[in-house]
């Protein structure tokens, strides 16, 4: 009986490892004193343990979490985040709290599977490698269309010709965005791009629907932010996530935001059942602390939290001047990439990226991630201008 049983459990994974969470796993294993982590998307803060939070969040935090009790939470979320968040990004029909931002991912790319019948998610590459498997997990099929030109500029006409083409094949389309640094290249569509992408799925939709993934709002200016929001007139979700910008990351603190204009305002009740029917089935309601704090800060200090994550976000800036002082002068142009990560592409590594992402880690005690051919570098992870020199030193054997 048990014999029998096992081989149940044979098809089961043995070994599993995320392409940026492993990496990010090895590093807490590695017992060097002078390893650096520039893989994992976060941005620490002054000790190891602990990540960058604007000072506003910190205080509010160690003050809530001290005092904090609440029962579940309604299953849409908490109603002071969700009006706080509404209000800020211009108005949506309504928000729904989530499990950071890929929660509000999955959320509404099982939306539009459940009620608008898509079957496939077409996603640009080089891209967060999790955008797949959020879509098998939705038993959705996935296509990936190549980002860059030959001159690294964003290819959006064939990115919207190859979902024009699934079209015409019959099929329905869930079309993955970034608004605002992109990861990983940093490279951002313009607003001319954007405008064009709205036009396209305006056009199309339902059959083409919309998801703008929104994770790093402020690190390009707050203001542009909204401006590139703006520009977005098709119906879509907006997956917005509070980790990097108030540093929650562990408590999984984001927002669904459905904007499918005024005409459909009157469909409103029906969007937030059909969203309570899936969040029951998937986690019941979401947790409170993470939004409690965004709750606070957004009614009564907006404009200090904006503050604070701009001078993070010119520290950043500063940082990635810095780490390319150390190259040649041929990579100049890694100062217009935008956001937490440095990003150099295949072309320019004289050896496949996962080699020199292996060598980093054997070699140097730095880890950095292997996406596709290219490697990817958290500058925002670097403290010091010996840091910087450390790493860029240890990079620039490895390009071309």
């Amino acid at each position: 009986m048990l014999v029998e049983v096992k081989k149940n459990f044979e098809t089961l994974p043995l070994n599993y490892s995320d392409p940026i969470l492993g990496i990010a796993q090895r590093y807490r294993d590695d017992p060097r004193n002078s390893k650096i982590d520039c893989s994992l998307g976060v941005i620490p803060g002054h000790t190891l343990d602990k990540v960058w939070k604007p000072p506003v969040v910190e205080r509010l935090l160690e003050v809530i979490h001290s005092k904090y009790h609440q029962s579940y939470l309604p299953i849409l979320g908490h109603s002071g985040f969700r009006e706080g968040v509404k209000n800020y990004l211009g108005s949506p029909l309504t928000v729904i709290q989530t499990l950071g931002s890929t929660g509000a991912l999955f959320l509404a790319f099982e939306f539009y599977r459940s009620y608008f019948h898509s079957n496939i998610v077409v996603v640009s590459t080089p891209s967060w490698p999790n955008y797949g498997q959020i879509a098998s997990k939705n038993g959705l099929a996935f296509k990936e269309v190549p980002y860059l030109t030959q001159d690294l500029r964003p290819n959006i006409k064939l990115y919207l010709e190859e979902i024009d083409s699934l079209l015409s094949q019959g099929k329905k389309v869930i079309g993955v965005i970034q608004i605002a640094c992109h990861n990983p290249t940093g490279i951002d569509l313009s607003l001319e791009d954007l405008r064009e992408i709205s036009s396209f799925f305006k056009l199309h939709f339902p059959n083409a629907a919309l998801v703008l993934d929104h994770a790093y709002d402020g690190f390009v200016p707050f203001s542009e932010c909204k401006e590139r929001l703006n520009t977005i007139e098709a119906p879509h979700f907006c997956c917005y996530s509070f980790s990097k910008n108030f540093g929650l990351y562990s408590l999984r603190t984001g927002a669904l935001c459905v904007n499918f204009g005024k005409e459909f305002s009157d469909e409103t009740l029906r969007l937030e059942n059909a969203f309570k029917i899936k969040i029951r089935g998937e986690y019941s309601t979401p947790p409170a602390l993470g939004a409690e704090i965004v709750a606070q800060v957004i009614s009564a200090s907006v404009n200090e939290w904006m503050e604070q994550v701009d001078n993070k976000r010119l520290e950043i800036e500063k940082m990635r001047q810095t780490f390319v002082n150390f190259l040649p002068k041929e990579f100049t142009f890694l100062l217009n990439q935008r956001g937490m990560f440095l990003y150099i592409p295949g072309s320019y590594l004289n050896r496949p990226s996962h080699d020199v992402q292996e060598n980093l880690i054997e070699e140097n005690a730095i880890y950095t991630v292997a996406i596709g051919k290219d490697l990817r570098i958290n500058i925002s992870s670097l403290k010091t201008e010996e840091e910087v020199e450390r790493v860029a030193t240890a990079v620039r054997q490895y390009l071309i």
